[in-house]
């Protein structure tokens, strides 16, 4: 779209008798720190010099628009982004004199923007004019947005995106129950659960209205670390740019996840089980919407539909050409019924995921490191959760540590530990089953009192 009041552009300003101008010392341009996405900025050209007329060209970062000028904008075009200025005066003209012009940045984050502006000039009636360019600050920097915002105990997550601005993460911990609510999020807002121990509670968000989306995405929206539950759709899509990861979704009647007015995103490391409707529903085909280490089991509708899924464990088969490495079977979780969506130590989805898919040093809803020694290879796993072992007790008035997890009879245990949860060794090569529970008692960290205090993280294997 195109705007013009004048064909030729001309700044016209009356000067002092005999005033001289100089526009390449005296016309400046003044930027604000940071820009926003999405968010008006203020731009002021400065005049500090006397001059008959001039005119001023400014071209804008591609995709900015004008939305108020003063004085008055003579043309815009939005598509290159050129903007002019043409201003008659039939007094005496008087210095300094400014342009301030709202400019509105697209939602898109483009890291640092440049503005680029020049003035042609002349000192006194018929004389040629000549040409400056614009000095001052030419760019400016995106903003990086503000701390994490942390959700006080009273206030629900809408009123806390609300209020929120582009950039910032509002972090949610599942230590304090959230009433049922339906949230709708803003541009560029990041919404991300957390666990605190020693109880490692997840937050839940449960619709307050079951026939509406649990959450509605909005551009530039990252969702993470909820369990998301009794709604229509769990998250509903329409935008290319949001990603999900480290969600639990159940209890949906139409989807978890639905893509809708987009043929493009990303959904990673979630786990999405017993719903009534499909897992992960594209409203057309869109192989773009990629689906990454995750869980889709139990759902009555198809597990992926119309979009691509991969090293992803499934119920069902899907079609060719609609995925890659997926593997199909039970993914062997603790107790779903009960809340419980760890994996057991012989499931299938340990170290069966794609590390490229993962962020480096990213952690899993439960807030333990994404990528970890499964027993197979530093792998990441497949779900939500990471495996790690059910539970460890030290033996009273020992230094013995005794580690307990669930187990199948006639198969045989390897338990590794680790200092740091990154490096790991292997500590019992065949620790043979004891039936459904499996006890192991960890013999380097000796006997008698007090005990070795050693700082040590375990994980077991099941051999084939």
């Amino acid at each position: 779209m195109k705007t013009t009041r004048s064909l030729v552009p001309i700044f016209l300003l009356l000067c002092a008798p005999g005033g001289a101008c100089f526009p390449s010392e005296s016309f400046e341009r003044h930027l604000p720190e940071a820009y926003t996405p999405a968010k008006e900025v203020e731009v002021l050209l400065g005049v500090d010099s006397p001059c008959f007329y001039f005119e001023i060209f400014e071209n804008l970062p591609r995709g900015w628009s004008i939305l108020s000028s003063d004085p008055p904008l003579t043309g815009f075009d939005e598509t290159s982004g050129a903007a002019f200025w043409l201003v008659d005066i039939e007094v005496t003209f008087w210095w300094p004199w400014e342009i301030k012009y709202t400019v509105m940045p697209p939602p898109e984050p483009a890291g640092q923007v440049s503005f680029d502006g020049r003035v042609r000039y002349a000192t006194s009636k018929g004389e040629p004019l000549l040409e400056a360019p614009i000095t001052g600050e030419t760019v400016i920097d995106q903003s990086a947005g503000g701390a994490p915002r942390y959700r006080p105990h009273w206030a629900t997550i809408q009123h806390m995106v609300d209020t929120s601005e582009w950039g910032d993460t509002i972090m949610v911990s599942g230590a304090d129950p959230l009433a049922p609510e339906n949230v709708v999020m803003k541009a560029g807002v990041n919404l991300v659960g957390f666990v605190e121990w020693p109880d490692y509670s997840v937050p839940v968000i449960e619709a307050k209205d079951p026939t509406r989306p649990a959450v509605v995405a909005a551009p530039y929206t990252r969702i993470s670390g909820f369990i998301i539950r009794s709604s229509s759709v769990g998250i509903q899509v329409n935008d290319p740019t949001v990603e999900i990861s480290n969600c639990v979704i159940i209890g949906t009647q139409k989807a978890a996840i639905e893509y809708v007015g987009t043929d493009r995103g990303k959904v990673t490391n979630c786990t999405i089980v017993n719903n009534a409707g499909g897992g992960i529903v594209c409203s057309t085909p869109s192989p773009e919407v990629v689906v990454s280490n995750c869980v889709l089991f139990g759902n009555a509708g198809n597990d992926v539909e119309n979009c691509t899924a991969r090293f992803c464990l499934l119920e069902d088969e899907i079609e060719p050409g609609w995925g890659e490495n997926n593997i199909l079977g039970d993914p062997m979780l603790v107790n779903p019924a009960a809340g419980d969506y760890r994996l057991l130590p012989n499931s299938p989805c340990i170290d069966a995921g794609d590390n490229s898919a993962v962020a480096e040093g990213a952690a899993d809803i439960l807030g333990k490191p994404r990528i970890m020694f499964g027993g197979r290879s530093e792998t990441v796993d497949i779900g939500a959760c990471e495996y790690w072992f059910v539970s460890a007790m030290r033996e009273p008035g020992t230094a013995d540590l005794q580690l307990r997890w669930v187990s199948r009879p006639d198969k045989t245990y390897s338990v590794f530990f680790s200092e740091n949860l990154i490096d790991w060794q292997l500590a019992d090569e065949e620790v043979p089953s004891a039936g459904t529970i499996t006890l192991w008692l960890d013999p380097a960290l000796g006997r008698g009192w007090p005990p070795v205090l050693l700082k040590r993280f375990y994980r077991v294997s099941e051999n084939e």
